[in-house]
């Protein structure tokens, strides 16, 4: 306030809202103060002046200060996680405070492709595409600013949008070739951290032991009920789960060539000869086509002319 140069000159004001952070009443300056407005539409106090010189009082003069309000961003929906690929859905901001503009924005990391970087009153559908083997998250960080002579920011606010990377699956060996009543030896693993593993397996009817599974490698005894090679194939899915959202990878395949156990039958079954007797041809036969014979022959002391040991197809 103007001051006069009369010692007996002052000025009494009054304030009728001292919610702001002003006295009620005081003399001459009013001091500096950090107004607050805790609710979500501007507040106005009106500062009346009085101006009193020995003892008699002039014209009041009156002014207003208006405080906004700190205006803050809602979001209409909660954070969201979605896989690689995935369609994230819009979300709208609003805010309490009447008289505001809204505005966002969005520090895009490498490996995202996809996203928005700026925007206003919605945060749009976007289809994001993480190219890591880890979890990125964005961050939409929000801030209502109130309009008029004071344009005043409010808080920040961030909503979040976490992508999960896409699993793969490497199987090693990538397909396998055993004997009836052999084990598989397959281990499975994947560049991102966190896969699981989990398996199904072609039904064959010739085939026993083989079952659907989940776990870092698939070891089954298979047994060939059969005298023909059969395969089986294991289709393993890689899973990848985060915030509650399990994503998925691309199927691998894994034939696997189970070989018949052949049995052998030789004709004639035994033979009883003379010393310096001529022993009839002995044939091989078996329940497995194709299939080849070794024969080791052992004998008594004294024995001489017989050939220890031999192949035959």
């Amino acid at each position: 306030f103007k001051k006069s140069n009369n010692s007996n000159y002052r000025d009494n004001w009054t304030n009728n809202n001292s919610s702001i952070g002003v006295a009620a009443t005081g003399t001459n300056t009013i001091p500096s103060v950090t107004a607050i407005n805790t609710g979500i539409a501007p507040v106005v106090a009106t500062i009346t002046a009085t101006p009193v010189a020995n003892s008699c009082s002039g014209t009041p003069a009156s002014f207003t200060i208006t405080v906004n309000p700190a205006a803050s961003v809602q979001f209409s929906a909660t954070d969201q996680t979605i896989c690689s690929g995935g369609q994230t859905a819009a979300v709208n901001l609003t805010s309490t405070s009447s008289n505001v503009t809204i505005a966002w924005t969005c520090n895009i990391p490498a490996g995202i492709t996809g996203a928005a970087a700026s925007g206003t009153t919605t945060i749009p559908a976007q289809t994001l595409v993480n190219t890591t083997n880890s979890p990125i998250t964005l961050n939409y960080i929000a801030t209502a600013t109130t309009t008029g002579t004071a344009a005043c920011p409010g808080i920040t606010s961030t909503y979040n949008i976490t992508i999960n990377p896409t699993p793969n699956v490497t199987a090693n060996p990538a397909l396998q070739s055993i004997c009836s009543n052999a084990s598989t030896n397959i281990s499975l693993s994947s560049s991102v951290s966190g896969t699981v593993f989990n398996w199904t397996v072609t039904p064959n009817p010739n085939i026993s032991g083989a079952s659907n599974g989940t776990g870092n490698s698939i070891a089954q005894t298979l047994i060939n009920n059969s005298n023909t090679i059969q395969t089986i194939t294991y289709t393993i899915t890689p899973a990848y789960t985060n915030n509650g959202l399990t994503c998925l990878g691309i199927p691998v395949n894994v034939p696997i060539t189970i070989n018949p156990k052949p049995a052998v039958t030789n004709t004639p079954l035994t033979q009883t000869i003379c010393s310096a007797g001529t022993s009839l041809p002995v044939t091989f036969t078996s329940n497995v086509t194709g299939a080849t014979y070794t024969w080791t022959a052992v004998s008594t002391a004294g024995l001489t002319g017989f050939t220890a040991s031999g192949t035959a197809a």
